[in-house]
């Protein structure tokens, strides 16, 4: 007689990572340092730097957009391309998440 064997599929226990204690310890902390730095009446731990941005008006990006050109041809192909690689990549993350339950 022949015999059947029967496959046993082995089921992925998954766990996370860091578990709901460990989350709470974390967010627990963080509240504590905010709430702690918010109440010093001192200076503060943390300074910005001041940032001063005044060098970006000097660059005069209005002018390379304007010398630049693209023919209408150019655009549409790009445009089909963006369109068909996202089609496919969802068809493909569709496709291999059936074949993987």
């Amino acid at each position: 007689m022949k015999k059947i064997e029967v496959n046993q599929k082995k089921v992925l226990n998954q766990e996370p990572l860091i578990s709901k204690k460990g989350w709470f310890g974390i967010f627990s902390v963080i509240f504590i340092v905010l709430l702690f730095s918010l109440q010093t009446k001192e200076k503060s731990v943390f300074e910005l730097p001041k940032l001063d941005f005044s060098w970006i008006s000097s660059l005069k990006i209005n002018q390379i957009f304007e010398i630049l050109s693209i023919s209408n041809t150019t655009l549409i192909a790009f445009l089909l391309f963006g369109g068909m690689l996202l089609f496919q990549l969802f068809y493909l993350k569709n496709y291999f998440d059936k074949r993987f339950e």
